[in-house]
């Protein structure tokens, strides 16, 4: 049972408390914590988690920018905003583009993540152009449309 009754100290230890502790989101620490330890099934269901909100992203992204998208544009357009490391090259109606996976930092393990970026960047991209397909190796992500 809490006692309602009150005292200066005990306002004035609610005040302090008030002033210097803010609840916080936990969940890029855990998920932090989850892929350092490099379990192979949790990495497995990471990546699933993260293409389905890519799926999801890329629907809204297409609904807001309507019938009149250059898809090449909009997927360019994404790896510049998300700071991806890539190359197009074009041939007659082909497009492929090569994303690198080479890690900017190991300080940040979530936003420099492969096991973050590369799931997320396909559900986005398969969302917007679903005829596109993709080539996953260790040193690169080619995406073909």
């Amino acid at each position: 049972m809490q006692n309602k009754t009150s005292s200066f100290a005990r306002d004035w230890q609610f005040l302090k408390i008030s002033r210097s502790w803010k609840p916080h989101d936990f969940s890029k620490d855990i998920l932090e914590k989850l892929i350092l330890e490099n379990d192979r099934y949790i990495n497995e269901k990471i990546c699933n988690i993260v293409q389905e909100l890519g799926i999801k992203e890329g629907k809204e992204i297409k609904e807001r920018l309507g019938n009149q998208i250059e898809i090449n544009t909009v997927i360019e357009g994404i790896l510049l905003i998300s700071g991806q490391d890539y190359n197009i090259k074009k041939n007659n109606d082909k497009t492929e583009i090569i994303v690198s996976k080479s890690l900017k930092s190991k300080e940040n393990p979530i936003d420099n993540s492969d096991l973050i970026s590369i799931p997320y960047l396909k559900g986005v991209i398969k969302s917007i152009m679903p005829e596109s397909h993709f080539l996953d190796s260790s040193e690169s992500l080619t995406i073909y449309f």
